[in-house]
């Protein structure tokens, strides 16, 4: 997943923090449809039809098969072969559905093989996972994501309801594991229940609370003055109030940079 890096303005001094903002912050108000919509400005996703279903997708989420100079029916896991090309969701069911209601012979204006289809029943795992392969890392997590919602349901969100929270605790989660992240925090809420508190605390007291999620120096530093810009920002460090807000608004408060 991209990361951003987030220079945050408080007085006296500019701090970096290097988190996967786009992720924490939309999960934070778990506004997910936003992130899609903000990914979509940036990025071109040519559409293409599935022959079997009809759904209509990225053509990298779908398989491609094209005809051989020989003219056999053939899986294009790359989708770089040259001619007129069909595409089927990387589901069996819809490679039977195109089977059995003719569709190929339709889409390519020639008549196929029986063999051919059995070929392409036999190569379809292959294919798959040969198409899955070829796709660059960042989308191929965002498509195998797609398939595994698309065929269990969206997983609900698991994690804190408190945005504040979710945050701090993402700052904890970096270069460790749940566990030790889950540890600290609960050591640094068990020392300052109220994040004023923390906001008010040395570093060094703070950096000893959160000693189980390692990197624990740093992170104190980043922590404090991320609750310093909160209340800087909103006067407040309960935001359950963002989950409301424009997503768009809110990226961009979080966004904003030193501009001296």
């Amino acid at each position: 997943m991209s990361h951003a890096k987030i220079d945050i303005l408080r007085p006296g001094f500019l701090f970096s923090l290097k988190i996967s903002f786009p992720w924490i912050i939309l999960k934070m108000i778990n506004m997910r449809g936003t992130l899609q919509q903000l990914s979509s400005k940036s990025l071109h996703r040519p559409l293409r039809s599935c022959i079997g279903c009809g759904i209509k997708t990225d053509k990298r989420a779908l398989l491609r098969l094209v005809l051989s100079p020989k003219g056999h029916l053939m899986f294009d896991p790359r989708q770089n072969q040259p001619g007129r090309g069909a595409y089927i969701c990387k589901r069996p069911a819809c490679l039977q559905e195109a089977i059995s209601h003719r569709r190929f012979p339709r889409v390519f204006h020639s008549s196929i093989a029986q063999t051919d289809y059995s070929t392409l029943l036999e190569q379809f795992v292959d294919a798959r996972l040969q198409s899955i392969r070829h796709i660059r890392p960042s989308l191929r997590l965002a498509l195998i994501t797609q398939l595994l919602e698309d065929h269990f349901g969206r997983p609900p969100w698991q994690g804190c309801e408190n945005p504040l929270d979710t945050l701090i605790l993402t700052v904890l989660s970096q270069n460790t594991n749940d566990r030790n992240r889950d540890q600290a925090f609960a050591r640094l809420r068990q020392r300052y229940p109220q994040w004023q508190q923390v906001l008010e605390a040395e570093t060094a007291d703070i950096a000893e609370a959160i000693r189980p999620a390692g990197l624990a120096n740093q992170k104190s530093v980043r922590i404090r003055d991320i609750l310093h810009w909160v209340h800087l920002t909103y006067g407040t460090f309960n935001l359950d109030f963002l989950c409301r807000e424009d997503p768009e608004k809110v990226k961009q408060t979080f966004l904003q940079r030193n501009r001296h």
